[in-house]
């Protein structure tokens, strides 16, 4: 990797994990306007998936599971991410 890939990628990451951050902000504080640690609650679990996941990735390609068992956890982990985050979506959608 170069410097140059891995700062793109980097700057790439903060501008969408923003943009991301103020939508659900908003829709939270629209949504709950007088519940105000609940949104800062859900604030904060959202700013936590994502170095959670990271971690997650970390220990999955660091274990010493066989290929096909690492695959299985991968695939769990990522079908229970994905349910979590639909259903938020939907949430906060409507």
């Amino acid at each position: 990797y170069t410097m140059f890939s891995v700062t793109t990628l980097f700057l790439g990451i903060i501008v969408h994990k923003s943009v991301v951050a103020f939508s659900i902000g908003m829709n939270l504080i629209k949504t709950h306007p007088n519940k105000i640690y609940f949104v800062i609650s859900l604030i904060i679990f959202v700013a936590l998936t994502s170095p959670i996941g990271g971690f997650i990735g970390i220990a999955l390609e660091g274990s010493e599971l066989g290929e096909q068992s690492q695959n299985i956890v991968t695939a769990i982990a990522s079908s229970l991410a994905n349910a979590i985050s639909s259903r938020a979506t939907k949430e906060l959608a409507f």
